[in-house]
């Protein structure tokens, strides 16, 4: 625990400190303190590292792979803030409505997204495997995104561009 006060910047004096008088930031310090002194077999994170700045962010998810993750503890980790998700998690489950719209492993998720972008009478009609979402535009362009569906031969038809998604980009339109 004297490890865990000391890295994260509580010094003697701050230890003696009332929590109420402790800023945002700190507070949410010490609560990541308090969630890992104990080395739990399982951690359930919800917005951790949402009152941090990016110092602090980083510092925690470092303490998160070095300290949590490679002791074997399971880690749930909700957040908004997906450029931490992207140095932190194997797997990854995006929400809609309170429900799995979808979930993988984060490579896996990263290169099997694509959106696929051509005249609608071209792609009108055509399931595309692996399609998550299909949205037509006012000058008649349709929009799909898919995972994991083979696109190489459709992304040879003429108007019709096949782009990656970032993690970012994924979660918008799955969320959406």
């Amino acid at each position: 625990m004297d490890a865990l006060l000391e890295r994260w910047g509580f010094d003697k004096l701050m230890q003696n400190k009332a929590i109420s008088k402790l800023s945002g930031g700190e507070q949410q310090r010490l609560s990541i303190i308090r969630a890992l002194a104990h080395d739990p077999e399982l951690l359930v994170l919800d917005e951790p590292v949402s009152a941090l700045d990016p110092v602090g962010r980083r510092d925690f998810l470092r303490e998160l792979i070095d300290g949590v993750i490679e002791r074997g503890t399971t880690v749930v980790f909700s957040t908004h803030i997906l450029s931490d998700l992207e140095r932190v998690a194997l797997d990854l489950a995006f929400l809609r409505d309170g429900k799995i719209a979808l979930q993988g492993r984060l490579d896996e998720l990263l290169e099997g997204a694509r959106r696929v972008v051509g005249p609608g009478a071209l792609l009108d009609g055509k399931p595309l495997a692996g399609e998550l979402r299909r949205q037509r535009t006012a000058d008649g362009t349709v929009s799909v995104i898919t995972h994991g569906g083979a696109m190489d031969a459709l992304g040879r038809e003429a108007g019709v561009r096949v782009e990656p998604l970032s993690l970012e980009d994924l979660f918008i339109e799955v969320t959406q």
